[in-house]
């Protein structure tokens, strides 16, 4: 997916974005197709700045996304690369300095939650496998739905979450969390009232 960070939308009409970018001291201009989309959501973005990203499909329609954090900008010389994760580096009024996993903008004041998973290899017996692929899931995507419910984790985009962990809903959260309770809650440690 092509994506050019820092952008001002100038205008949105027949089709098309027109975003401007500041190049060394130049600023300049591109009108890049995009799909049909509200005209007022759009008109409320214009003068913001955010990021023009190419969708990954056969128009190659892009889409504007402001930054949630008005003062954010990029700050490529703060780039790095740690195993195969590229991190981009970030300024912010709040943040002089930061980086963030490529994979998300950070939010609100420059904040994210970085990913602090830890790899776990499970042997999945068939028959799971044939429940998820029932409701057109992978055993993983159920798994990490599950985890993200009982731990009661949000992916907000105020404070994005870098391992993409995000609960399924306030009802699932409490069914999880009942599930948790009636099959291991006989092991919990301490008082939990």
């Amino acid at each position: 997916m092509n994506k050019l960070y820092d952008a001002t939308l100038r205008a949105v009409a027949d089709g098309q974005l027109t975003i401007s970018l500041i190049l060394g001291e130049t600023e300049q201009q591109l009108t890049l197709p995009c799909a049909p989309v509200s005209d007022d959501w759009q008109c409320q973005q214009i003068g913001k700045i955010g990021i023009a990203e190419q969708y990954v499909n056969d128009e190659g329609f892009w889409r504007f996304t402001p930054y949630l954090e008005p003062t954010l900008r990029r700050r490529p010389g703060l780039d790095w690369r740690d195993e195969d994760k590229q991190h981009l580096g970030w300024w912010c009024d709040q943040l002089t300095e930061f980086s963030a996993p490529s994979e998300i903008i950070p939010g609100a004041e420059g904040s994210f939650i970085p990913d602090e998973t830890e790899p776990l290899t499970l042997q999945i017996p068939p028959e799971f496998v044939e429940l998820c692929n029932s409701y057109r899931m992978s055993a993983e995507s159920v798994l990490r739905g599950f985890i993200a419910d009982a731990s009661e984790l949000q992916n907000y985009i105020a404070k994005p979450r870098a391992d993409h962990f995000s609960s399924n809903g306030s009802d699932e959260r409490m069914m999880a969390n009942d599930y948790l309770e009636r099959a291991y809650g006989m092991f919990r440690w301490g008082d939990q009232s």
